[in-house]
């Protein structure tokens, strides 16, 4: 508990106030409604099973959005990274993000999530490549002191003018980009059931026509799919290490 009040005093001190009245809501919503509680903390197994249901080879959504049989699967590029002092959680699969960002050739790019900048880096490394696109990213920090100097602390900035990076929570921003069409967007931001099904729909409301939606960890609750469901779209999973990636085109 004591933890809690701890996180909500560094909301207060950092002014996340929508933030905060949203995880407050949050809260109430997982402790009042049975439906909502079992789909925060115990559908973990069926979303994996339908993780296994739906999943693909990396090269059979390759073929899909490329329309080509003979798509050579474009290795990540050997570059010098900057040296990490905070790792910030794990890296989702940077050579798929890469190759589809390759293929898509998307103009105008957002992501929630950056941490260290891993995706971020395979975006606009593809960006660089195709010599077309920009790249807006938005993360909050982690619950602790100069925890902002961390996210993307991978990539020199000074490299990618293309690249705008906002700190702070989701809701914070969500209502200035809604004013704008995106061609691309991978999530990899909170992961709850609520908060996913809330930024979902922005984002999809959010996409040009044929838009692409990347998310992480697809097997943490069932947003994903009941999202899926509701927009009668089906999903490509792919599976990278111990985790699930969802796609979705509009």
């Amino acid at each position: 508990m004591l933890n809690k009040f701890k996180i909500v005093f560094w909301m207060i001190k950092q002014g996340y106030f929508l933030h905060l009245i949203y995880s407050i809501i949050f809260f109430f919503n997982k402790t009042l409604n049975g439906k909502i509680k079992f789909y925060e903390r115990f559908s973990s197994e069926e979303a994996e099973n339908l993780c296994k249901n739906f999943l693909v080879r990396n090269k059979e959504v390759y073929f899909f959005f490329s329309k080509s049989k003979n798509y050579k699967i474009k290795k990540f590029p050997q570059i010098q990274f900057r040296k990490i002092n905070q790792k910030l959680g794990g890296g989702s699969d940077i050579t798929l993000i890469y190759n589809l960002i390759m293929i898509l050739k998307p103009k105008k790019i957002i992501e929630f999530g950056v941490a260290n900048g891993w995706s971020t880096l395979s975006i606009l490394l593809g960006c660089k490549k195709n010599k077309l696109g920009d790249l807006i990213s938005i993360d909050m920090p982690y619950y602790y002191n100069n925890a902002k100097k961390s996210i993307g602390n991978l990539i020199k900035k000074e490299k990618f003018p293309n690249w705008t990076l906002m700190i702070g929570p989701q809701v914070n921003y969500i209502n200035k980009i809604n004013n704008q069409k995106y061609d691309f967007c991978h999530y990899d931001s909170d992961k709850s059931y609520q908060g996913r099904m809330m930024i979902y729909s922005q984002i999809w409301e959010s996409l040009n026509k044929n838009g692409v939606l990347l998310s992480d960890d697809v097997s943490d609750n069932l947003a994903f799919f009941h999202f899926s469901k509701k927009k009668k779209k089906k999903p490509f999973v792919i599976q990278y290490k111990k985790k699930y990636l969802g796609i979705l085109r509009k």
